[in-house]
């Protein structure tokens, strides 16, 4: 092998290394969350943590974007833009407004779980001037599973029947 063909294919041995070594740590596919992005979660949550991340489209695209604040995680949807639409978290059932409290126990059964939504921007992304709050409940009753939305008044806004649900036991 000539000194001028091992040279070259050294070379080519060191770019392939050196591009695993910068792409180690990363998943295939995975692009970096965008600054504006960054900037509308550290404006709402200061002290937050981002954890993770994923890219959705409803229509929009919308990063996912779990993150962690004061002991609380929490999922963030955030538009491309920096619009944040809504922030979930997962809520202990007795510390839930009484409203919302009365109307599950008015509607019987036993609550799986209860996730607080705060909606911040409509699916369009269209910035809401008053965040609108709601709880996702998932109520198990005579067998079946149900998911409601309840406002913070205790108003019923939405219920699906869940089929084929795994029951938290």
């Amino acid at each position: 092998m000539t000194k001028k063909r091992l040279i070259g294919v050294l070379l080519i041995i060191a770019i392939i290394a050196c591009a695993g070594y910068a792409a180690k740590g990363k998943k295939k596919g995975d692009k970096e969350l965008p600054e504006v992005v960054k900037a509308a979660i550290k404006a709402l949550f200061p002290a937050g943590e981002i954890k993770e991340f994923k890219k959705e489209e409803e229509h929009i695209k919308l990063y996912e974007v779990g993150v962690e604040a004061n002991g609380v995680e929490m999922d963030i949807d955030v538009g491309c833009d920096g619009t944040v639409a809504e922030v979930e978290t997962n809520q202990d059932v007795n510390s839930l407004p009484e409203a919302v409290a009365k109307t599950i126990a008015d509607k019987g059964g036993e609550v799986l779980d209860v996730d607080k939504e705060v909606v911040y921007a409509e699916l369009k992304l269209i910035k809401l001037d008053v965040p609108v709050t709601m709880y996702e409940v998932k109520i198990k009753k005579d067998g079946k599973v149900k998911e409601l939305k309840i406002a913070e008044d205790g108003k019923i806004l939405d219920v699906k029947k869940i089929e084929c649900s795994k029951d938290k036991d």
